[in-house]
This record gives C-alpha cells, structure tokens and sequence, in this order.
C-alpha cells in the first residue's frame, strides 16, 4: 500500500526547479520573509519552509506587499538590477506577470508612500524597511543558502574527482590499446617500481580470495583501487567539514542546536544526492564508462558498492539530524504527514535496507534474492527521493538517475530482442559443466575474452553471466557454465533425468559485453586457465591466432584441471587448436580416472577391470590423451605458476603478457608471481585477468 501511495505522490508531487541563490537570491529570500513577517498577516508565513502558494501568489500579487519587496531590494543594494530581476522571474514562474518596468514603478510608489509596520493587521501602505531588522535576516538567509549553494557545489567536486579518475584510466588504457608499443617506453626503474609497489599488486596477499572479519565477508581490492578509494574518502570528509558556517541570530530557527542541525543535514544531505546518479551509472551494464575506461565489469561494480555506502551514509545521517531538528523546532507534528517527508524517510529505510542485503555473504547464499530485493528497493529508492527532492529544487538529481536507469534496461531489452528466443541444445558433461550450443544469428558476433547474460527458459526471470565464445563453424555460440546453486543446479537436475544427459530448451541472450585484452605488441603472449575458466582464456586465444595475433607473435596456453573428465566437455575446442599457432599445455591435478571418465577416447570396458596404481595410470593416460591429442602436451600434477612465469619471461624476446582466469587463488598466484618477476628482467612484464567477481 506504501509503494502505492508512493508512486501516487510520485505523479502528483509539485517539482520545485533547482536554483543556485547565491548572494542575490539570499537577499530576496530575506527581503521576502522580512515583509511577510512585517505585514502582519496579511500574507501567510509557513512555519517550516517559506515557498509555499499562497506566500508566493501574496508577494507577487499583493500590491502594497510587491511595493515593499520593491523597496526592500532596490533600497539596500547598489547593484540592485541581478535581485530584482530574479524576484520578477520567480514571479513569473508562479504564473503571475510582471517585468522590471512595472517593479521600478513600484518601487517609486513605495519612495513616495511607504510607512512604518504597525501592529493593527491592516495594511494601507507600503512597509518602510527597518535597516537593522532586514540585517539580521539577511544574515540568517546568506548563511543557509550560501551552505546549500557550496553543499552543491561541494557535489559536483566529488563527481569531477572521479571524472578525473575516469578520465586518467582512459588516456592510459586507450593510448596502450591504439599504441601497443608505448608499454616498452615505461619500463624504467620508476614505471617497474610504480608497477611492482602499487598498480599491479592486491592490498592483502590476495585480490579475489574473499576475507573475513567477524561475520562481514569480502574482497580486497588492489593497491590502486584502494588508493582511489581512500582520496575519495578524505575528500568526502574535508568537503562535509568545509565552509559551513552559522549566523550569530538566526530568525529562522529556535535555537543554535537547530540552526546547525539544519545546516549540518543540508550538507550531508546534499552531498549524497549527488551520487546518486554515479552509483546507478557505475551499477548499469550499458554503461558508457566501460568503453571510455576500458576497465572491466567487476571494477566498476567494486567502485558501485563503495560509493553507494558513502551516499546511503551521508542520507542517514542527513535524515536523523533532520528528524531531531524538526523535533526541536517543534513542527515534526505538522509536517509528519506530508508526502515530501515520508517518502524521504522511506528512501532511507530502502538504501540501508539495499545496503544490509548487499554484503557479499548475502549475496553469494542468496543471489535471486538478493538481485531482486536490490532492484525493488533500488526503484523505490530512486522514485521517493524523487517525490522528497521535488519540493526542495533538488529533484534533477534523481531525474538523471532514473533516466540512466531507464535506458540502460531499454539497451538491455534490445539486445535481447536483437538476439532472439533460440532453442538450444543443453548437455550436462561429466557431473560438472553444461555446455550450451545455441544457433546464433548471423549479425551477431560474440567478443573473445567477453561475457553475456543467460536465460535459461525454465527460469526466464533469471539470468546470470557466462563468458561466451563461437563455435569452430561460427554457427553456433557456445556457453560452458559450471554447475552449482541456483538456476545452474536446477537445469542439471533436470537433465539428469534425460536421456544422454541433454535435452533442447529455449534460452535468450543478452549481449555481448567487454572486450579482449591490449595484448597485439606484446612478442609473447601467455594465457593460463583452471577449470571452467577456460571458454574465456580459448576464445581470446584462439581469436588472437586468427584474427588479431602479429605473425611473430608467440601464443601459449595453459589449463589446469582436476581430473581427465574435465577434457570430454572441452574436445571440440581442442582439436580446433591442431591448425593454430597456438601451444597448448594441459595440467591434470590428478591423474586417476575411472573408465566412465575416458569414454571420450575410445577405451573399452576393459579399463573399468584393470586394477592399476597411481603411475601406471599416468601412462596409461598419458598414451591415450598423446594419441588422442597429439598437439597438445600434457603434464600431471599442479600447475607451478612461479615456474611458467620464470620460464616463459625467459622465452620471450622483448615483452610477456600474461593472462589468467580460473580459480581465485590460482590468479593470485599468478599475480604475485608476475609481480615478483617485474624487477628480476629488464623485458617489459604485463598482467591481465579476465576473472571478475560480481557476486
């Protein structure tokens, strides 16, 4: 019934423009509570906030009262054209015609007819305005529009800070990616310091290996994205801490605490608005900002949470100080009803309500309940300080968010319908993978190293994404999704019941987002992969050795697996790297296999009766993997990322580059590995991943 009533106000809330007052409009605002208060009734004075109808149509309507602002503001002002002529624009924003001519008019009446307020309640005359009582309220209105005005600006600082940081990654990224061969002109003892010491390494000893601390659970980001964060942090502070400043009377509150209270929560409150816009472009998956910045998917969804808590902070504390300061100016009783108000407080409820359902332990339990909650509580958050915002000037700021909003869902509905509603072909391989194979149309071409979001028809409300790549034919597009809760796990249940584990059922795609890694100047370019990391790590190989690879360009590729199951959902793409430049190694944690597992190479039932211990297996299954797969070669045991680092650093001519997505702890080793190599050779040393953390 809230959200009813919520989208009900929504429709019919009165949306006050924004306006900078400045000096100018600050006068105005005191010349007009300064006759309201003189004229003794005749015009009506709201107790909480001043721009109500009836005041606006009686300072602009009233004739002796539109003489007395006339007076009020040419009188005392040398440079009396800017606020008068912003009064005559207020009016006329009020539906009530005026111009300067008409105000200069009245405003000789007034020289010639002014009188001094009496205490009778009529009003004959023009009001003759008292010096020192007009000081005292133009102090009280300079010192509160003043904060708002530099509350706002204070905003947009923070939101030109990270147009700086956005602005810094691109010229980085987009010279590297048009000019490959400008990474050989950084590679000094400065550049390799700043890479080893701060832009590469995590800020713990691991990036994606979540940690814990009591019952919260979470990721540390890397040294550069911590910096980023923490100067964003103490800028947040400064400007919440600078340039407020309180009148020594204020005619406008009942007391100092007040005053400060509404002072303080102007700052907080405006300040948090600001981001919005910011939190919801940085959250949306048509977001411009990933090809200005060519970063990937998961940082900006680690730059979203951080600066979505900052701004629900900043709104929490804006609201409880507001709540008190209305309890103390004693009209919370008045204005406790009004729409403006219980929306604001509702949008609060909602973005701490966003926040508490957003940590990642939450999130990893409860995913389809989670991205539910934080789309419902997302709109009513958006749609209510909308309605709050729309009274104050302010309402622009929820109007961006929403449109961005709006049009990255109308971006996301298209590609969709651009892709269609195939019928696809699901198989359950080996327990552990679905390999998905859907007939694509012909306009669309899937990004190596790239990612898309899959419905699967059974759970068409849910969608999740998967890195994504073409079939050797170019028919077909081809998902590996590894089976765990969720949607993955309810599909595979179905399709053990299946005969041959597989079955047909109608999907839909939506995409293709990212891009592939600006390795093209790199001499050596070395891909490692673990588990169900491989159809991104294959793709961009295996698009490199076609398409996109120099001619002298050495490719290798590693995957680690557990088992030798793991190779029957992956034979296709394997035997497709037999006519590639590609060099493939293959890593099998562990060696022994069931025959069920090796059906895929032609045994018979035989193998199931041998009783064979641990190394003879390893021959075993080397001779048969050898046969099967003559071009790639096969090791057994753990991949040593130290020693591919050292060996493959050692290989190259000018510069190495590599590129890893697997197991969380795999890429940190491979990370900290590179890092540690990066000062040990004078050959320029690069690292990418494609593993991304969003949930």
């Amino acid at each position: 019934m809230r959200i009813v009533f919520l989208f009900i106000s929504l429709a019919l809330a009165r949306d006050v423009p924004f306006r900078y007052w400045g000096k100018d409009g600050a006068q105005m605002l005191s010349c007009a509570d300064y006759v309201v208060h003189a004229s003794n009734g005749v015009c009506r004075k709201s107790d909480y906030h001043w721009r109500d109808d009836s005041l606006t149509k009686c300072l602009c309507e009233n004739e002796d009262i539109y003489k007395s602002m006339a007076g009020c503001l040419v009188g005392e002002h040398m440079d009396h054209q800017r606020p008068a002529q912003l009064f005559v624009n207020y009016c006329k924003s009020q539906g009530v015609w005026t111009n300067l001519f008409y105000f200069f008019e009245a405003y000789n009446s007034y020289r010639e007819d002014a009188r001094n307020a009496n205490s009778s309640g009529a009003l004959e005359a023009p009001i003759k305005v008292d010096k020192i009582e007009l000081a005292r309220w133009n102090e009280a209105y300079t010192t509160l529009y003043a904060n708002k005005d530099r509350s706002f600006v204070f905003g947009m600082v923070l939101l030109c800070y990270w147009g700086a940081v956005f602005f810094a990654a691109a010229v980085f990224n987009w010279t590297t990616a048009l000019f490959p061969q400008t990474r050989l002109w950084f590679n000094g003892r400065k550049s390799t310091a700043l890479r080893r010491y701060f832009t590469l390494p995590a800020m713990r000893q691991s990036k994606l290996l979540s940690k814990k601390v009591g019952v919260l659970q979470f990721f540390s980001p890397s040294r550069l994205e911590t910096t980023i964060l923490v100067v964003f942090f103490l800028l947040t502070i400064c400007l919440l801490a600078s340039g407020i400043h309180f009148p020594k009377e204020d005619l406008l509150h009942n007391s100092k605490v007040v005053t400060k209270m509404h002072h303080i929560a102007n700052r907080f409150g405006i300040l948090g608005m600001s981001l919005v816009p910011l939190v919801v472009l940085l959250a949306g998956r048509n977001n411009i900002l990933q090809w200005i910045t060519r970063w990937n998917y998961g940082t900006f969804m680690l730059y979203h949470r951080w600066i979505a808590r900052v701004c629900v902070f900043l709104i929490v504390i804006h609201s409880i100080l507001a709540c008190f300061r209305a309890g103390l100016a004693h009209v919370l009783t008045e204005v406790a009803g009004s729409a403006w108000l219980v929306c604001g407080y509702f949008g609060t409820i909602c973005g701490i309500f966003i926040c508490a359902t957003g940590i990642l332990r939450f999130r990893r339990a409860h995913y389809e309940l989670f991205y539910v909650l934080h789309l419902v509580m997302g709109v009513v958050f958006l749609a209510s300080s909308w309605v709050h915002l729309s009274r104050l000037g302010y309402s622009f700021l929820s109007t961006i968010a929403i449109t961005i909003w709006l049009v990255d869902r109308a971006i996301r509905v298209v590609r969709l319908a651009t892709f269609g509603f195939p019928v696809a072909t699901v198989t359950m391989c080996a327990n552990e993978t679905l390999r998905v194979v859907i007939p694509k149309p012909r306009h669309w071409y899937a990004i190596p190293g790239g990612h898309s979001w899959l419905f699967f028809g059974p759970k068409f409300w849910q969608s999740h994404p998967f890195t994504c790549y073409e079939s050797v034919s170019g028919r077909s597009l081809i998902f590996l999704c590894g089976i765990k809760g969720g949607v993955t796990g309810h599909v595979a249940r179905s399709l053990a019941l299946e005969p041959g584990k597989s079955k047909t059922m109608r999907v839909a795609v939506e995409g293709p987002y990212g891009e592939s890694m600006p390795t093209k100047g790199h001499s050596s370019v070395v891909f490692l992969a673990g588990g169900n990391g491989i159809p991104g790590i294959f793709a961009e190989a295996y698009g490199k050795a076609h398409r996109h690879s120099p001619a002298k360009q050495r490719i290798k590729l590693y995957w680690s697996i557990r088992s030798v199951k793991s190779l029957c959902w992956f034979v296709e793409e394997l035997d497709a790297l037999a006519n590639t430049k590609i060099e493939t190694t293959v890593c099998i944690s562990n060696p022994r296999f069931e025959a069920d597992d090796i059906e895929f190479l032609g045994v018979g039932s035989w193998m199931a009766e041998k009783k064979l211990d641990d190394s003879s297996m390893a021959q075993v299954l080397s001779h048969l993997l050898s046969r099967r797969f003559p071009h790639v070669e096969f090791l057994y045991g753990r991949v040593k990322v130290d020693q591919v680092v050292e060996e493959e650093t050692d290989l190259c001519s000018q510069s190495v580059a590599f590129i890893s997505c697997g197991h969380p702890g795999m890429v940190d080793d491979l990370r900290r590995a590179v890092v540690k190599k990066i000062p040990e050779t004078s050959k320029r040393v690069d690292y990418f991943e494609q593993l991304q953390s969003w949930a």
